[in-house]
Parts: structure tokens; C-alpha cells; sequence
């Protein structure tokens, strides 16, 4: 019957229109069912934790997992993307019920965000205060504060905020100060410059320690604003962050985390020349110029200066003695 048809076509155009009119309008049909079957899928990404080590093939191990959960027809189709240099994981197109199958990994929905600025974050910094004359904190590029502070800046002769710093002040419970302490948010120890620039400290380009480690240092968040309260003086803080000794360091509140030194992937080596000319390397900064010999003591047992001269005084005494008798 299709072959009469198809005859009688050739043999009349307007029939030949119809027909080909027909396959048409069926061929789009089967993709509007196709389509509209697929649109309960979502992208959705699979995170399947650290790469193995050695060769592997991520796109056959991807889709392994998608054949167990609706067989091979589908597979291949619903991966979206392979990821195989500093993760394992991919991206596939999945129904609800389909991403309740998945097993091996963390699943969560490939989604667009809306871009936020970060020029409105404002990072509050409890520590020993600020030094605002920092390159960290120039303020350079930004506005005015933004609308939603009600912060201010403790007028002072030796401090003045910018549009980086727009906050700071101090604060002792007792009112009683060491003579080594500020008597404003201007830091005098150091350790508070070094957290706020962590936290939030502007790019500087040529950092370096003694030309070391040569780069461009910058913060976790180098567009947000930072508001300074100088909590922590020279006697310590309600943290207990002293030492070096035995329980000196305590995460109590008001600290609610607390962030050690992490790693990074170079080392700084110094070589050192003994007596016999035997060259070692160690892992070490040295930051000043070095002028001769020096004496060597044993790390495990380090001594004070005023130890080591008590030392001699009483090898003095004891020549002394010998001599005399």
C-alpha cells in the first residue's frame, strides 16, 4: 500500500507535497515527545571525592555508574562532562528519582548563580589591633563605606581609617595598660596586621621575605572592608594565645574557630658549612647575613644566653680552682 502511494506521488507533486508534509510533521512529533520526556532531567554534579592515583579512565568509570542506574541506551547521553585533573566527579543529566540512585558520590544540582559583589562584605578582625599604613590595606579602588554600617573609626593623632579600614577600636576591660601597649586600634605587636591582611589584606605585587617566596600576596576576600577591634594586648587575650609552653593555647569563646598554619608546595632551604667543611641542607629561612663561625647547641635542649654564660662562669671557677691548688 505505501509503495502505490509512494508511486503515485512521483507521479503527481501535489501528492508528493502532501507526503512529504506528513513526514515532517511526524518527525517533529517524535522530538516533542522526546523532549518533553527529558524534561524532568537536570544537570546535576557528582562528586566522587580525591582522583585515584595512576592511570584510570574517568569517562568509562562515569558511565558505569550511569548504566547501573537506567542501563546502557541512555548512559553515554545523560554524561555531560568528565572530571579527572584535581577531582574525580561529572556531570549528568538526571531525574529526582534517578539522582536518589546514584551511589559512590555527593550529588547536588548544576545550577547558575547570580554573581554577587564582594565590596560590601565587611570582616570584623578581634585582635591586637592594625598597622593602616600597610600595603594590605590600601584603599585604592574603593568607595565610600556602604550604607548598611553604623561602625566608626576612634579619632586618634597616630591612626586614621580609609575607605579599606572603615572601623577601629580598643578596648581593656580594666583600663590598666602595659607600657609596651597603644593606647589605640594601632597595632604593636603584629599578630592582628597579619589575621586582617589573611582575611581581607589588598593584592600587593613583589612580596617576599628576604626575596623568598617572591609573588603577589593577597587575602581571602581582597575587595571587602574591614572593621578593626583591638582586643588582644601584650599580657594575652581571653584566647589564652601565649607561649611557647604547655597548654597556652585554648579555643574558647568568643573564638568559635580557630585556623592553624597550612602548607604550601615549596620549601625554603639554607645550607649550613661545619667546622669540617660538610655542607648540609635543611629546611630553614635565614634572614640575616651571616659573619663567621657559629657555635652549636642541641635543638632538643635549647638554652637561654643567660644559661650558656652561667656555663662558663663556672668552667671559669673550676680552672680557676685547679690553677690555685
Amino acid at each position: 500500500m505505501c509503495i502505490a502511494y509512494l508511486l503515485m506521488a512521483r507521479n503527481n507533486s501535489f501528492l508528493w507535497l502532501l507526503l512529504l508534509s506528513l513526514i515532517c510533521t511526524l518527525v517533529c512529533t517524535h522530538s516533542t515527545a522526546a523532549a518533553s520526556k527529558d524534561d524532568g532531567r537536570k544537570e546535576y554534579i557528582v562528586y566522587m571525592g580525591a582522583k585515584p592515583a595512576g592511570d584510570f579512565s574517568a569517562s568509562a568509570i562515569h558511565i558505569d555508574m550511569l548504566q547501573q542506574v537506567f542501563g546502557s541506551s541512555r548512559a553515554s547521553n545523560s554524561l555531560v562532562r568528565s572530571y579527572k585533573r584535581s577531582f574525580n566527579g561529572f556531570v549528568a543529566k538526571l531525574t529526582e528519582e534517578e539522582m536518589q540512585q546514584m551511589k559512590g558520590g555527593l550529588d547536588f544540582p548544576n545550577e547558575k548563580k547570580q554573581l554577587h559583589t564582594t565590596s560590601d562584605i565587611i570582616i570584623g578582625v578581634l585582635d591586637t589591633g592594625i598597622w593602616p599604613e600597610s600595603e594590605s590595606f590600601d584603599d585604592e579602588g574603593f568607595g565610600p563605606p556602604p550604607s548598611k554600617w553604623i561602625g566608626t573609626c576612634q579619632g586618634f593623632s597616630n591612626f586614621t581609617c580609609n575607605n579599606k579600614i572603615i572601623g577601629a577600636k580598643y578596648y581593656r576591660s580594666d583600663g590598666k595598660f602595659s607600657p609596651k601597649d597603644l593606647q589605640s586600634p594601632r597595632d604593636s605587636e603584629g599578630h592582628g596586621t597579619h589575621t586582617a591582611s589573611t582575611a581581607a589584606g589588598a593584592l600587593v605585587s613583589m612580596a617576599s621575605l628576604m626575596g623568598f617566596g617572591l609573588g603577589t600576596a593577597r587575602g581571602g576576600v581582597p575587595s571587602a572592608r574591614i572593621a578593626v577591634y583591638k582586643t588582644c594586648w601584650s599580657d594575652g587575650s581571653s584566647a589564652g594565645n601565649e607561649g611557647p609552653r604547655l597548654v597556652s593555647v585554648v579555643s574558647v569563646s568568643p573564638w568559635s574557630l580557630s585556623v592553624a598554619a597550612s602548607t604550601i608546595d615549596r620549601k625554603f632551604l639554607t645550607e649550613v658549612q661545619l667546622g669540617d667543611r660538610k655542607v648540609y641542607k635543611g629546611i630553614s629561612i635565614n634572614t640575616f647575613e651571616p659573619n663567621g663561625m657559629y657555635p652549636l647547641i642541641y635543638g632538643g635542649m635549647p638554652r637561654t644566653l643567660e644559661e650558656v654564660l652561667e656555663e662558663h662562669i663556672q668552667v671559669l671557677i673550676i680552672i680557676e680552682r685547679k690553677i690555685i691548688n
